[in-house]
């Protein structure tokens, strides 16, 4: 699989207020930017023993895989006398991984209806970090640049997770007719522990010696979102037609246990999944085309109203997003080979599958 991903930052402009026009201070608003990064890898990973009513899976699979970064430069508001005030530049990064392998077992309880259960082991890591910095020239606050110096560095802050944790998976299916079936699922999210360092610079006083790195342990622990999900598909008397659809609730509101975030949020998201199936029956080998389309509603982490200007600036709300998906794929007796891309304005998603069964 390899994935595209563009993330939106905000790079400079005004929290509030209109620009004053002196230096850097000439935009009305927020000024965007974005992080482009691209990786390609083996996504997924699974080998299946069937028996006669039952089946047994092992699998890997990466859950999750990216790295954003983005600078805000000459990010303005007016002070209480109504006079330009430029917050402190600031230098984002974060990267997360999330690499899960799991078991799990299904049953046919009857010629309709199947359960499945699995336990999955999550491998997560995840590196959070924000460091603040004067501008260039400190004599002129609206008009100089930042190179990000070492000797204008201010703060510094790092969150880091390295951590396994054990989850659960279930599932059922339910063949109603030879036209239509339904089912369900629920995947259990990772867990890890956190800790922090907070280093401080040499060009403000802040109260500690110059250089100090702080370390922090955090009792807390990040949770990532647990996913659920129910679908129903269709199948044409004759085979060739199938159009399926599923509901997703994603819980991405989830916190560390125990912290309380005062000035941002998250909102869960149902995401809706719809996707159609047409196979060429009469060709050697067996050719299928498909289609899908999936709306994914903003799920970013936002500050509420008990936030700052300067933390409103930074965690916006994001937009909803809409997926389109072509794939094609081609069947032999033993083997099958699929192809798709998924685009979005955010994230676009090439695939590549192999199953060989024997």
């Amino acid at each position: 699989r390899h994935w595209s991903y563009s993330t939106p930052f905000v790079a400079g402009g005004r929290t509030r207020g209109e620009p004053s026009g002196i230096g850097l201070d000439t935009t009305t608003g927020l000024r965007m930017g974005t992080s482009n990064f691209d990786t390609t890898g083996l996504a997924f990973l699974s080998f299946i023993y069937p028996g006669d009513r039952w089946s047994l899976a092992f699998y890997r699979h990466v859950l999750a895989n990216l790295e954003a970064e983005g600078e805000t430069e000459g990010l303005f508001t007016d002070d209480e006398d109504g006079n330009p005030f430029r917050f402190l530049d600031q230098r984002n990064r974060s990267e997360i991984e999330v690499i899960s392998y799991g078991v799990s077992g299904a049953y046919r309880l009857s010629d309709s209806f199947s359960v499945g259960v699995g336990f999955v082991y999550y491998d997560t890591a995840f590196e959070i970090q924000s460091d603040l910095y004067f501008w260039d020239d400190l004599d002129d606050p609206l008009g100089s640049g930042t190179s990000y110096l070492p000797e204008h560095f201010v703060l510094g802050q790092t969150l880091y997770g390295n951590d396994g944790s054990l989850g659960l998976s279930a599932g059922i299916l339910w063949r109603i007719s030879d036209r239509w079936s339904a089912g369900g699922r629920f995947r259990q999210g990772p867990q890890s522990e956190m800790s922090g360092q907070a280093r401080v610079g040499s060009i403000y006083d802040l109260g500690v010696p110059p250089g100090s790195v702080i370390d922090v342990e955090f009792e807390e622990v990040a949770e990532l979102p647990d996913n659920f999900g129910v679908g129903a598909a269709y199948r044409s008397d004759d085979g060739r037609l199938t159009i399926s659809f599923e509901w997703d609730r994603v819980t991405y509101s989830k916190t560390p246990e125990g912290l309380e975030l005062d000035d941002q949020v998250a909102d869960d998201a149902d995401q809706l999944h719809l996707g159609v199936e047409w196979v060429f029956l009469q060709s050697r080998p067996l050719v299928a085309l498909r289609a899908g389309i999936w709306h994914e509603p903003d799920h970013q982490v936002r500050a509420n109203e008990h936030a700052d200007d300067f933390t409103r600036a930074l965690l916006r709300p994001g937009e909803d997003q809409l997926h389109f998906a072509l794939g094609v794929g081609i069947a032999l007796k033993n083997f099958q080979l699929d192809g798709a891309l998924d685009f979005s304005d955010t994230v676009n998603t090439a695939s590549l599958s192999v199953i060989y069964s024997f």
